[in-house]
């Protein structure tokens, strides 16, 4: 992933794997959902959304962090998919 570096993530970052996405494993703690936007707002980028989702529904927005070593734990993660829709 070159688009996106995982920000004061650096002991787990080159460990994080899409199966470690895909399956709610990676570390990743964001803590809020996505309500999305409406068809006239101005939409954010993946990176954006990221480091300050603007469309989170709970919880205070904060930028994605992984917070424990990958594999170790499973923790939904709805940013898990958005780092996924970079690498594709």
């Amino acid at each position: 992933l070159k688009r996106w570096k995982f920000p004061g993530s650096e002991p787990f970052s080159n460990q994080v794997t899409v199966r470690h996405l895909l399956s709610h494993t990676s570390g990743l703690v964001d803590g809020f959902g996505f309500s999305g936007f409406l068809l006239e707002d101005k939409r954010q980028t993946l990176e954006e959304s990221l480091q300050f989702p603007k469309d989170a529904n709970m919880g205070d927005p904060h930028p994605a962090i992984i917070q424990y070593p990958p594999g170790s734990r499973m923790s939904y993660s709805s940013v898990g998919y958005t780092i996924l829709q970079l690498l594709i």
